[in-house]
């Protein structure tokens, strides 16, 4: 893409993002998965403090939780390691593990999600957990976008951070 098309509305704009990055990337996802990427962008786009979260111990906290705090916790965990995998690969090897690791510790809270039952969305839990890298794969699609089209990019605040 070599033009920037700006649409009338941030969730607008994510969601033609997305769209962009499941056509370079040759991915196709059901729309309850699409649109809890686009919000899950959206909510993690201007909060630079994910990077000072140690994951695997929210992950312990988070199954050792029960009800509201569990599924908030594992949320967390999964949405951060879809992100850092997918857009951040490099924040992995600032900290000496592999991409991988995210892949499995995101996977893991949204499978866990999945079977706890109780908020009506195991379903797509379970989806996010199951197609954890065809989503990385679109995420990864997005970041070659490139500057121009990516708002995450521009932000400053949470690439900053990861950049260091």
């Amino acid at each position: 893409m070599n033009r920037l098309v700006t649409q009338k509305s941030e969730t607008a704009q994510w969601y033609a993002l997305v769209n962009d990055a499941q056509f370079s990337a040759g991915l196709q996802f059901a729309e309850d998965v699409e649109s809890y990427l686009v919000f899950m962008l959206m909510r993690y786009c201007n909060k630079p403090d994910m990077v000072t979260r140690i994951l695997a111990v929210d992950y312990m906290k988070g199954q050792l939780s029960q009800g509201r705090c569990q599924s908030q916790r594992l949320q967390e965990v999964g949405d951060h390691c879809l992100i850092l995998s997918g857009l951040f690969p490099m924040r992995a090897e600032r900290l000496n593990v592999s991409v991988q690791y995210f892949v499995g510790l995101g996977q893991g809270a949204y499978q866990t999600l999945a079977t706890a039952g109780g908020q009506g969305l195991e379903s797509l839990y379970a989806d996010l957990g199951q197609q954890f890298v065809a989503l990385v794969r679109l995420l990864e699609a997005m970041r070659d976008l490139g500057p121009e089209s990516g708002r995450w990019w521009s932000s400053g605040s949470l690439a900053g951070n990861l950049a260091h």
